[in-house]
């Protein structure tokens, strides 16, 4: 049984790059994936998608408006263990 490298891993299957779609309207179609930016260039205000459902599953991120998460809630939703960022083999772990 071949062991595992996750050195060779990252090289031959990277994770997708991160995604930011610069708009001059704020989001209203549904999300291709989650973990995806929209950034309007009219009024500064940064969305993230965190599903694929519906429009509503683009959420601001701010803590002026009503249903906005912040920075810090998605960064508290990323597991960590041991001081490391838990991951699939191409995936940031979020817990729910």
């Amino acid at each position: 049984m071949p062991i595992s490298n996750p050195i060779v891993n990252l090289i031959t299957n990277p994770p997708p790059l991160p995604v930011v779609l610069v708009q001059s309207t704020d989001p209203l179609v549904v999300p291709e994936r989650d973990r995806v930016f929209w950034l309007n260039t009219t009024t500064n205000k940064l969305w993230v998608a965190i599903a694929t459902n519906s429009p509503s599953d683009w959420r601001a991120i701010a803590s002026d408006q009503a249903g906005a998460i912040d920075v810090a809630t998605i960064l508290n939703k990323i597991l960590v263990q041991d001081g490391q960022v838990l991951t699939t083999d191409d995936h940031v772990i979020f817990q729910d």
